[in-house]
Protein backbone atom coordinates (compact mmCIF):
# COMPACT_ATOMS: atom_id res chain seq x y z
CA UNK A 1 0.00 0.00 0.00
CA UNK A 2 2.82 2.82 0.80
CA UNK A 3 4.56 1.69 -2.04
CA UNK A 4 1.62 2.29 -4.30
CA UNK A 5 1.03 5.86 -2.43
CA UNK A 6 4.78 6.68 -2.60
CA UNK A 7 4.84 5.76 -6.68
CA UNK A 8 2.27 7.72 -7.86
CA UNK A 9 3.09 10.50 -10.45
CA UNK A 10 1.71 13.24 -8.52
CA UNK A 11 4.27 12.15 -5.52
CA UNK A 12 6.89 11.53 -7.99
CA UNK A 13 6.17 15.37 -9.25
CA UNK A 14 5.67 16.84 -5.62
CA UNK A 15 8.16 15.34 -3.96
CA UNK A 16 11.35 17.44 -5.56
CA UNK A 17 8.94 20.78 -4.71
CA UNK A 18 9.35 19.89 -0.98
CA UNK A 19 11.55 22.19 1.47
CA UNK A 20 14.79 20.28 2.04
CA UNK A 21 15.15 22.13 5.96
CA UNK A 22 11.48 23.49 6.91
CA UNK A 23 8.24 24.38 5.25
CA UNK A 24 7.76 28.07 4.10
CA UNK A 25 5.54 29.35 6.54
CA UNK A 26 7.86 31.86 8.15
CA UNK A 27 9.21 33.25 4.22
CA UNK A 28 5.70 33.66 3.52
CA UNK A 29 4.93 35.59 6.62
CA UNK A 30 8.15 37.29 5.76
CA UNK A 31 6.56 38.79 2.25
CA UNK A 32 3.40 39.69 3.88
CA UNK A 33 5.29 41.57 6.26
CA UNK A 34 7.27 43.38 3.18
CA UNK A 35 4.08 43.67 1.33
CA UNK A 36 2.47 45.78 4.97
CA UNK A 37 5.93 47.60 5.08
CA UNK A 38 5.56 48.66 1.25
CA UNK A 39 2.62 47.96 -0.62
CA UNK A 40 2.98 47.12 -4.03
CA UNK A 41 0.36 49.52 -5.54
CA UNK A 42 2.39 52.53 -4.24
CA UNK A 43 5.44 53.33 -5.91
CA UNK A 44 8.71 53.94 -3.74
CA UNK A 45 11.94 55.63 -4.70
CA UNK A 46 14.90 52.61 -4.66
CA UNK A 47 16.11 54.51 -1.19
CA UNK A 48 12.36 54.82 0.26
CA UNK A 49 12.32 50.90 -1.01
CA UNK A 50 15.25 49.96 0.68
CA UNK A 51 14.38 51.85 4.02
CA UNK A 52 11.10 49.73 4.22
CA UNK A 53 12.52 46.33 3.55
CA UNK A 54 15.02 46.96 6.31
CA UNK A 55 12.56 48.25 8.60
CA UNK A 56 10.15 45.06 7.75
CA UNK A 57 13.12 42.79 8.02
CA UNK A 58 14.08 44.64 11.64
CA UNK A 59 10.24 44.01 12.92
CA UNK A 60 10.76 39.75 11.34
CA UNK A 61 13.35 39.30 13.01
CA UNK A 62 12.45 40.67 16.67
CA UNK A 63 8.79 39.10 16.20
CA UNK A 64 9.82 35.70 14.82
CA UNK A 65 10.54 33.34 17.36
CA UNK A 66 8.00 34.90 20.01
CA UNK A 67 7.34 32.84 23.35
CA UNK A 68 3.54 30.98 23.89
CA UNK A 69 1.89 33.12 26.32
CA UNK A 70 1.13 31.52 29.81
CA UNK A 71 -1.38 31.50 32.87
CA UNK A 72 -0.30 32.62 36.11
CA UNK A 73 0.44 28.77 37.04
CA UNK A 74 2.83 28.59 33.89
CA UNK A 75 0.70 26.31 32.08
CA UNK A 76 0.80 27.09 28.40
CA UNK A 77 -2.57 28.90 26.56
CA UNK A 78 -3.79 27.84 23.41
CA UNK A 79 -5.98 28.80 20.56
CA UNK A 80 -8.35 27.16 18.45
CA UNK A 81 -9.07 27.92 14.69
CA UNK A 82 -11.38 26.89 11.96
CA UNK A 83 -9.34 27.27 8.80
CA UNK A 84 -12.02 27.44 5.13
CA UNK A 85 -9.31 24.62 4.29
CA UNK A 86 -10.38 21.89 6.42
CA UNK A 87 -14.06 22.08 5.87
CA UNK A 88 -15.34 22.70 9.14
CA UNK A 89 -12.33 20.99 11.51
CA UNK A 90 -10.66 22.87 14.19
CA UNK A 91 -6.68 23.16 14.65
CA UNK A 92 -5.30 23.94 17.77
CA UNK A 93 -2.14 26.42 18.12
CA UNK A 94 -0.17 27.96 20.28
CA UNK A 95 -1.13 31.84 21.82
CA UNK A 96 1.60 33.66 21.31
CA UNK A 97 2.62 36.83 23.47
CA UNK A 98 1.80 40.35 21.66
CA UNK A 99 3.90 41.75 19.17
CA UNK A 100 6.33 44.37 19.70
CA UNK A 101 7.54 47.15 17.83
CA UNK A 102 10.70 48.24 19.78
CA UNK A 103 12.51 48.06 16.24
CA UNK A 104 11.31 52.14 15.72
CA UNK A 105 13.19 52.21 19.09
CA UNK A 106 16.11 50.85 17.88
CA UNK A 107 15.84 52.94 14.94
CA UNK A 108 15.77 56.36 16.62
CA UNK A 109 18.88 54.93 18.73
CA UNK A 110 20.95 54.39 15.51
CA UNK A 111 19.87 58.10 13.97
CA UNK A 112 20.60 59.34 17.53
Amino acid sequence: MFEYLVSTTQVRKDSPMLSPMEQTSELEAYHSVVNQFSPKMIGFSYFGMTCRIYLSALHCNENVKRRQVTFGNGEKRWRVEFPKAKGGDYVVRERKVQITHNERILIWVIII
